[in-house]
């Protein structure tokens, strides 16, 4: 009886006979082979050279390394803000305009910010006018002297605080409920501006003032062209008789003229 539980309980007698390892002593005995590779290998290590010890933390290859670089250090671009003039159409609405000018419709509250007078932005109808603002990069070119640009006469546009006219209507010479093509105004520029007979100048009317919605400065102001008039031979030393010669709407009083580019 003894012989025999000998035998049972020997390993080299187990292992020679066929018996399977429980998962306990396989595990145990990968544990024990894993710490004397660690063992032998730190030992190797020791006998390296100072320089070998340390190894390099991982870089970006070099060329990789300078593209990232110079990402970095770029300066971002430049933008000059522009603002446009939409007339609104039939069918028109902001997620429109917005595709129209910016190619996706969900920046339509950013046109919204600059047209408050727009109480419900669901809402807008023919024949008003939508401030867009619009971004340019702003290139520097090296200045090779002065180049006069032909000015462009616009229908409608936002003139800078600073903009400059050349005067204003200040009466009309017959009364009328709408004065237009053909009727006669007066001006208050003359010969001390240097005005000439059959000289014409377009007549504009301010809408309102344009405010930046963030920060409340003064953008400028809404301008429509209402007409043109042309000044006659009655001139004065600061004013003048003057007669219209087109008009889109009626003529008011206090409307503002410029001389029209030729």
């Amino acid at each position: 009886m003894f012989m025999y539980r000998l035998k049972k309980t020997c390993p080299d007698q187990s292992i020679a006979s066929g018996t399977k390892l429980s998962p306990r002593m396989i595990l145990l005995t990968v544990i024990i082979i894993f710490l004397s590779i660690c063992v032998y290998a730190q030992k190797d290590v020791e006998k390296l050279p100072p320089e070998l010890k340390e190894i390099p933390a991982f870089e970006e290859p070099t060329q990789e390394k300078e593209v990232a670089k110079k990402e970095k250090e770029k300066k971002p671009k430049e933008m000059e803000i522009i603002f446009k003039v939409h007339e609104v159409k039939r069918g028109d609405c902001f997620w429109k305009i917005s595709r129209r000018y910016y190619g996706v419709n969900d920046r339509w509250r950013e046109i919204h910010k600059f047209n408050q007078y727009v109480k419900d932005p669901h809402w807008i109808f023919p024949d008003n006018e939508i401030i867009v603002p619009t971004y340019k990069e702003i290139i520097k070119v090296p200045k090779k002297g002065k180049i006069k640009k032909k000015e462009i006469e616009k229908d409608t546009f936002i003139a800078s605080p600073d903009e400059k006219f050349d005067g204003c209507i200040t009466a009309l010479k017959e009364e009328k409920m709408m004065p237009a093509y053909g009727d006669c105004v007066f001006v208050d520029i003359g010969e001390f501006t240097g005005v000439k007979p059959k000289s014409r100048y377009t007549i504009y009317r301010v809408e309102r003032e344009i405010y930046h919605p963030d920060t409340d400065e003064l953008i400028g102001t809404l301008i429509k062209k209402v007409g043109v008039l042309e000044i006659t031979d009655d001139i004065g030393e600061h004013d003048s008789t003057a007669f219209i010669v087109m008009s889109r709407e009626p003529v008011l009083v206090g409307d503002l003229i410029k001389l029209k580019p030729e």
